[in-house]
């Protein structure tokens, strides 16, 4: 993996969005509007998956909100690795990026 993006891309929602935190995100209702559907979006992923190892922090939600599996022994979790917990055995990313990079 050479750092260019895989996949870039807004998807349409099913169901009614509670708050869509545009002071953070950036993202509107037409932004999905104008997005791909869901299943194609669920697709594309899956492939791009595929006989990959996923690398991630707690990734598990996604896999269940995408609706896919990944085979166990191509997913690190690094909130799931105990190399990587927090001297106080805190497993929040920030927690983690704080103290194993200083940032």
């Amino acid at each position: 993996y050479d750092g260019s993006v895989l996949l870039d891309t807004f998807v349409q929602v099913d169901g009614p969005v509670a708050d869509f935190r545009i002071h953070v995100t950036g993202i509107t209702r037409a932004n999905l509007d104008a997005g791909v559907s869901f299943d194609r979006a669920r697709e594309e992923v899956r492939k791009l998956l595929a006989g990959r190892v996923v690398v991630g922090h707690s990734i598990a939600h996604d896999f269940r909100v995408l609706r896919l599996a990944q085979p166990l022994d191509l997913i690190r979790d690094t909130q799931a690795c105990p190399l990587l917990r927090h001297p106080d055995n805190s497993r929040a990313l920030r927690a983690l990026v704080q103290h194993h990079l200083g940032v």
